[in-house]
């Protein structure tokens, strides 16, 4: 232990993160617009960027606020006072812009540059009844889009740990960069942390998430 410690003290950054960059947008509305949208209380629902426009123009936008997973733990180490990065892919547009700038409000490093084509930044409707139940519909846009390219691999060698969204899994091309970056931590002496998202995400992906784990993975988050 003494001597992973000693690996540490060059490094410059204690975490790094990766996973969705989703601009969550808190919306107040009464049950009968559940009803007409044909939206279950409680659920969470996949949309297009359509379904994401027509809910948008029919309500009242009370807060937004940067997030994703991954993001969310990056955001809440800064705040205890860690030096953290989130890599995260978003596009040039009104969404992109705010997750860029909300999130570095709390001093976590995003240089993640956006992307000028492609799917628009994911968001996520989280639409709160009266009674305080919350039911989120959420278009992905993006994030999904995420691939080696939006990672500067050399960032890596820089830092402690490794953070991984188990949710990116189920996209091909977030997959091959994510085993790419662990193949770098590994070699880099940074630990890897694997979050499993949920229990779905893990029925989808059980076999590679345990061969992942058993070749790459230090620390699991269940």
């Amino acid at each position: 232990m003494k001597e992973s410690f000693r690996h540490f003290e060059h490094k410059k950054v204690d975490l790094i993160g990766l996973g969705n960059a989703i601009v969550d947008i808190i919306v107040n509305i009464e049950d009968e617009f559940l009803e007409i949208n044909n939206l279950d209380k409680g659920s969470m629902n996949l949309i297009n960027s359509d379904e994401s426009q027509r809910l948008l123009e029919n309500c009242k936008v009370i807060k937004q606020i940067s997030g994703g997973s991954s993001a969310n733990t990056v955001v809440s180490l800064s705040e205890l006072g860690n030096h953290v990065q989130f890599i995260g892919r978003v596009k040039n547009d009104q969404f992109g812009n705010f997750f860029s700038d909300d999130i570095k409000k709390s001093k976590t490093i995003f240089n993640t540059p956006p992307t000028i084509e492609g799917a628009p930044t994911a968001h996520s409707i989280i639409l709160v009844t009266p009674d305080a139940q919350r039911t989120m519909c959420t278009y992905l846009g993006a994030s999904v889009e995420f691939e080696p390219k939006d990672i500067d691999f050399t960032l890596i060698k820089e830092s402690k740990y490794l953070y991984l969204e188990g949710y990116l899994w189920d996209s091909l091309l977030a997959k091959k960069a994510f085993i790419k970056a662990a193949q770098i931590a590994k070699q880099s002496n940074t630990k890897i942390i694997l979050s499993l998202s949920d229990s779905f995400c893990v029925d989808r992906h059980r076999e590679s998430f345990l061969e992942l784990i058993y070749e790459y993975v230090d620390i699991v988050f269940l």
